[in-house]
């Protein structure tokens, strides 16, 4: 968490969007 605030908000951003695909597609691989 703290390393993501010493980064700039854009790099922090797109970390976050990825890990949320990532949560993404594992959530679907747990339903099928």
């Amino acid at each position: 968490m703290y390393r993501t605030l010493k980064t700039p908000f854009r790099a922090s951003y797109t970390t976050i969007g990825k890990l949320f695909d990532i949560r993404r597609l594992s959530g679907t691989i747990w339903n099928d």
